[in-house]
């Protein structure tokens, strides 16, 4: 009866590392997507940058202003805040 026990004890430990092992491979995934998703946000920033600083022969700090202040234009309109 003492071996039974022993059994049931080394199972129980395995399924616990098994699950461990299950979410480590879930957090992987999910940080891998994570970053999938900001590389083509980043990508996408850059290239929107580039396009107006060779359009408008400015720097890239210029063009990012530019891009931010007619987001910020772009929102209050939508928003109606000021006429």
């Amino acid at each position: 009866m003492g071996a039974d026990w022993e059994n049931v004890i080394l199972f129980g430990r395995y399924d616990c590392y098994v699950k461990i092992l299950i979410i480590l491979v879930q957090l992987f995934i999910l940080i891998f997507h994570f970053l999938a998703e900001l590389k083509r946000i980043i990508i996408e920033a850059f290239e929107e940058t580039y396009k107006i600083s060779e359009e408008r022969k400015i720097s890239f700090r210029t063009a990012s202003y530019i891009i931010a202040v007619s987001r910020i234009a772009k929102a209050i309109q939508l928003r109606g805040i000021f006429p």
